[in-house]
């Protein structure tokens, strides 16, 4: 599915919308199907470590208008939900599984949706009133492979270590192999890669 916001100013951040998208689509695969979803950095949402939903966020401008107002941002969400194992591709980048496969059932598209929209609703609604701590809060409780060996893969070459946290407001931590603590940016991060 694709949302299509017109947001401020404050709340026009890729980043931010990414991750109000991922703890939603998390939230309601946790709420309503009982799965233990994490959200993988920087758009990914997975179960067991399987890919079950992607998210992009795009800011374009109506027209050939670039005013604020005219700005808009759409979040792309794409969930797998009623797909079967022997209709994924047979090579994948990253392993990826369904809710369907997960659940033992084939699942309600629209009550999904609903759910989703409701939750994205509801994030969107703080950010808009500025106070995005408990989306933040609970997309750090979602984060996957904190502990984990991984490599961080960044434009000024890739770190490979343990990770120690990661909360996209204030970076991620990283020990290298000699005990050192590396703290990146969120901005200086483009992705992480289990090793």
């Amino acid at each position: 599915m694709s949302v299509l916001l017109f947001p401020p100013d404050g709340v026009r951040s890729v980043a931010l919308l990414t991750s109000l998208a991922a703890v939603a689509v998390a939230d309601v695969i946790v709420e309503s199907l009982g799965l233990p979803a994490r959200i993988k950095w920087p758009n990914d949402v997975r179960v067991g470590g399987l890919k079950v939903c992607g998210i992009l966020v795009e800011d374009i401008a109506r027209g050939r208008a670039k005013t604020a107002k005219h700005r808009a941002a759409v979040i792309g969400i794409g969930v797998n939900v009623n797909i079967a194992a022997d209709e994924f591709p047979a090579k994948l980048d990253r392993p990826a599984t369904s809710l369907m496969i997960l659940c033992g059932r084939r699942l309600d598209r629209s009550e999904l949706v609903r759910s989703l929209i409701q939750r994205l609703d509801h994030y969107y609604h703080l950010a808009l009133r500025d106070d995005s701590e408990p989306m933040w809060q609970r997309w750090r409780s979602l984060a996957d492979l904190i502990g984990q060996p991984v490599r961080v893969e960044r434009p000024g070459g890739d770190l490979c270590g343990q990770l120690i946290d990661i909360f996209p407001p204030r970076g991620v931590s990283l020990r290298i192999a000699s005990g050192e603590v590396i703290h990146l940016a969120a901005e200086q991060v483009t992705s992480i890669v289990e090793r």
